[in-house]
């Protein structure tokens, strides 16, 4: 009688696809772990931000960003009606508007920074006394909500 006889280059090919497989799913979730916890821009936020809310001669409000600065790619100013909960005004801030002006203190700088002003346009009628005034990056808020006096 013979004895079976094994096959060592086929248990080896086996072998070499597991540890190829483990080592390709080992390397994806170092990839994510990566990918999730690097900041989307270096320097991104460099201060908080400080904001003051005062009402023009205009009976419009302004914004004053009072310290602080960040990058200001993708800043939305967001407007609720406290009320409601119904948002009024979901605007980039880089994006002219007839319902507000962002006003650099710096023009062409890639900043949101001390100095500069949003003046809220109250005469457009989607902003009213109460509303909640808040500004967002991306998923962060980076101000408020403040609510309008």
């Amino acid at each position: 009688m013979s004895k079976p006889r094994i096959d060592r280059r086929a248990v080896s090919s086996v072998i070499a696809t597991i540890l190829m497989v483990s080592v390709t799913i080992v390397l994806s979730g170092i990839l994510v772990y990566y990918m999730t916890s690097v900041p989307d821009l270096p320097g991104e936020i460099k201060y908080p931000l400080g904001v003051e809310i005062k009402k023009n001669q205009d009976a419009n409000w302004v914004l004053f960003i009072v310290n602080g600065q960040t990058l200001n790619l993708d800043i939305v100013l967001n407007v609720k009606n406290s009320a409601t909960s119904a948002t009024t005004l979901n605007s980039p801030l880089n994006q002219s508007s007839p319902y507000f002006y962002y006003n650099k203190l710096n023009p062409g700088g890639p900043y949101l920074d001390t100095g500069d002003t949003i003046l809220l346009n109250r005469t457009a009628g989607i902003i009213e006394v109460g509303f909640q005034v808040q500004l967002l990056k991306r998923a962060t808020t980076l101000t408020g909500p403040f609510e309008l006096p």
